[in-house]
């Protein structure tokens, strides 16, 4: 009883939502900020309940540098939400919500277009470490900004900062939203996002291959989901940071030579560093696109790509596209991933989406 009790109030307070993504053209946006980063993914990705308690989706606190980690329990319809030593639970089935040591609390999770969103407040007030504002913006719309430690500018410097950003994606958003059915889908109580039976991709690999040298942030989320993608490295960045490649080395990552002009010379100067830092002997060979397959030297073998978020190799996609991209791909993908800050900031996001959609998550091979 419980629990048809908890969902029909769940129900209610669904409907009882501001349905941002749905608003009308001239009006303004809802924008959510981490820091100095304004994704275009969190669009009007605010709701409020009639309450005006504020709701905002689970990879606010994941995906952009604030160090939570979330994982979702299909068995019992759980999100789960960790920092630091200190747990909290989100029952979406009953709408219960407790912390590691038992303690209950009055404020339920929401599940959202197919995301869970969890209440700002509450996990501001037990968790700590980040601060949150509301911005009052400009013609374009509000942003919601949630702030750590390492934030820089101030709510008033950001926002001017901001100022191009927003238009450019308030034209994008209403240009979309023009070329739509005008008819909105309805607001449906969904249980978790734990994957789509119609989108099973059992069966098909995603090759996962890194340019450059990774942040110890890349690494540690690595080493959570348990993989071992292939590093491509140039001699600059051997000769660079030679600790880091023989850490690589030594935690078992592939390493692979990239290439961006003189196949030949920059392999033969590229693998010879790589034996000297770290007893490893390279097969593994890529390269930009002016460098081709035909011209990589006799014994290597050649890593192709499907999508690249590396500037400069042809196929180059943002890395907010990626998602997409996969939803529309059939059979097996090969990514090329940037050693960046926003990778570090997708990765998380991305290796819950392979896992979720069943992909096998591999390494390119020594063997073609």
């Amino acid at each position: 009883m419980k629990r048809v009790a908890a969902a029909a109030l769940c129900l209610l307070l669904l409907l009882c939502l501001l349905p941002v993504r749905q608003a009308f053209a001239n009006q303004k946006l809802h924008f959510i900020a981490v820091n100095e980063h304004l994704p275009s993914e969190l669009i009007n990705c605010v709701v409020e309940d009639r309450d005006g308690a504020v709701y905002v989706p689970c990879t606010v606190f994941t995906n952009y540098g604030m160090d939570f980690f979330y994982s979702y329990f299909a068995s019992n319809s759980t999100a789960y939400l960790a920092r630091e030593g200190s747990q909290m639970y989100f029952e979406l089935n009953t709408g219960d919500t407790y912390d590691g040591n038992g303690f209950h609390y009055s404020t339920s999770a929401l599940v959202w277009n197919g995301m869970v969103y969890l209440p700002i407040a509450l996990v501001y007030r037990y968790f700590g470490g980040f601060s949150y504002s509301t911005i009052t913006g400009n013609e374009y719309g509000d942003i919601l900004r949630l702030k750590t430690d390492s934030v820089v500018l101030s709510d008033g410097e950001f926002l001017k900062a901001a100022g191009t950003a927003m238009r450019t994606y308030y034209e994008d958003y209403y240009s979309a939203r023009a070329a739509e059915q005008p008819a909105a889908a309805p607001v449906t109580v969904s249980p978790a996002p734990a994957g789509n039976p119609e989108e099973d991709h059992q069966g098909e690999a995603v090759s996962v291959s890194f340019l450059g040298l990774p942040g110890d942030q890349t690494l540690e989320t690595l080493e959570q989901a348990r993989l071992r993608p292939c590093f491509f490295l140039t001699a600059e960045e051997i000769r660079r940071d030679p600790d880091l490649v023989r850490r690589l080395a030594g935690e078992g990552y592939p390493l692979g030579i990239y290439c961006r002009e003189d196949p030949e010379r920059e392999w033969s100067e590229a693998s010879g560093l790589l034996f000297e830092a770290a007893w490893y002997r390279p097969i593994l060979v890529s390269g930009a696109a002016e460098a081709g397959d035909a011209s990589m030297p006799v014994g290597t073998v050649y890593c192709l790509f499907d999508f690249s978020t590396c500037p400069g190799d042809s196929g180059y996609v943002s890395p907010e596209l990626l998602l997409p991209l996969l939803e529309e791909s059939a059979g097996d993908v090969a990514l090329r991933l940037n050693c960046d800050e926003m990778t570090e900031a997708l990765l998380p996001r991305l290796l819950q989406y392979l896992v979720q959609q069943r992909y096998e998550i591999v390494s390119p091979r020594e063997t073609g």
